[in-house]
């Protein structure tokens, strides 16, 4: 398995593989077991490749040589027997609108619950929405049950209770998913269009973007300020202090 270094590109470009996207700040990955574990399982159970322990170790250690200094987003590819890595500098992200999409996800569909090459569909989606004013897209799988974004897990409040769509709903496992729920009580749930319209607030995550409190699904307004969502923000900032070592 070759190491690869190259400059950005669309990841489509790479045919059937994994990957990882990774915040790097001052140099340092942010939450790097967590993504490598995702990887090594996304190996294993979407392309069927098994890696011995000894070189799960090294490949970890190579990849772990190819980051350089500064803040930047650092994403790590398998395809066809070699990784490709590359950097590329932040976006901005506009607005904190969700558009609701018209099309319906396969709750069974594998490809939603691992980082997989196979993501031009979710990138024309996110383009779309992005065109029309919104900041992403949310997705209802084909029992209605809400799932994600294109590019990010959603998260709900009601009562000062946490709640967020089961992986078993067609779900990814992501890494700021995993983040939360380390510090906080977070029930799994199967909500349909009429359960979310009732929320208190909602908010979406991802490696990059962090935590985005959302304003509006839609034509349904929910609450942006509140003290719990200070805290799980407050939380999250003081995990990503501790990775840096600050």
């Amino acid at each position: 398995m070759n190491i690869i270094v190259e400059d950005h590109k669309a990841i489509y470009e790479y045919g059937l593989g994994i990957f990882e996207t990774v915040l790097v700040e001052d140099g340092i990955p942010l939450f790097f077991d967590y993504h490598y574990q995702r990887f090594i399982y996304g190996l294993k159970y979407y392309l069927q490749l098994n890696l011995d322990d000894e070189r799960k170790t090294l490949l970890k250690e190579e990849l772990r040589s190819r980051i350089i200094p500064g803040t930047y987003a650092w994403r790590y590819i398998y395809s066809e027997g070699n990784i490709y890595v590359s950097n590329r500098g932040l976006s901005e992200y506009p607005g904190d609108k969700l558009e609701i999409s018209a099309k319906i996800r396969k709750s069974k569909e594998i490809k939603y619950q691992f980082k997989t090459t196979d993501y031009q569909e979710r990138l024309d989606d996110l383009q779309r929405s992005r065109a029309a004013g919104f900041l992403d897209n949310i997705y209802f799988n084909d029992q209605g049950i809400v799932t994600s974004t294109s590019i990010a897990n959603i998260f709900f409040i009601k009562d000062n209770k946490l709640y967020t769509p089961k992986l078993s709903s067609g779900v990814l496992n992501g890494t700021i998913r995993n983040v939360i729920k380390e510090g906080f009580d977070v029930n799994e749930v199967d909500y349909k269009l009429s359960d979310i319209i009732k929320l208190d607030s909602i908010f979406i995550t991802n490696s990059l973007m962090g935590i985005m409190r959302i304003c509006r699904v839609g034509e349904y307004r929910y609450e942006t300020e509140s003290s719990y969502l200070d805290a799980i923000e407050k939380y999250y900032l003081e995990r990503k202090r501790k990775e840096i070592g600050k």
